[in-house]
């Protein structure tokens, strides 16, 4: 079942964090999203201000539905405590969206994206960006 929130994010980002666990970025920060040992990053286009987020868990893979986006990217993310949620950075999770994970292991993380264009690096006082995500058990794992 989806779930959705607006939330505000700073310096371009957000992140799916997993409990306790401090995410390490192995390597460059690139393109939409970005996987971190403990969860991933997602960069959005405005710098400061509200986006729209809906969020789902999957047991398996969710059949692609890239007509309404204007992005998609698909990540593999290591989950050490299996309790990934998303969080604005330097902030608590956000408490309307849910536990995307099921416990430790590899997770795929799809990020679909509209109007990240629409005020790109500036702050904005209304929400212009909106993602969907979409994560699942990765099979088979890819840290046995």
């Amino acid at each position: 079942m989806p779930h959705e929130a607006t939330f505000t994010v700073s310096y371009g980002q957000f992140q799916l964090t997993d409990y306790n666990v401090i995410p390490d970025l192995d390597g460059d920060i690139s393109g939409m999203v970005t996987p971190l040992r403990g969860g991933a990053l997602v960069a959005c286009g405005i710098h400061t201000g509200p986006v729209r987020v809906r969020a789902e868990a999957h047991t398996a893979t969710p059949p692609p539905d890239t007509d309404a986006w204007d992005e998609v990217a698909e990540v593999t993310f290591e989950a050490p405590a299996g309790r990934v949620r998303v969080t604005p950075l330097f902030e608590n999770p956000v408490p309307e969206l849910p536990q995307l994970t099921s416990g430790p292991g590899d997770y795929r993380l799809r990020v679909y994206a509209r109007g990240r264009d629409v005020a790109r690096g500036r702050t904005v006082e209304s929400w212009s960006e909106e993602y969907l995500l979409q994560v699942w058990p990765e099979t088979p794992p890819a840290h046995p």
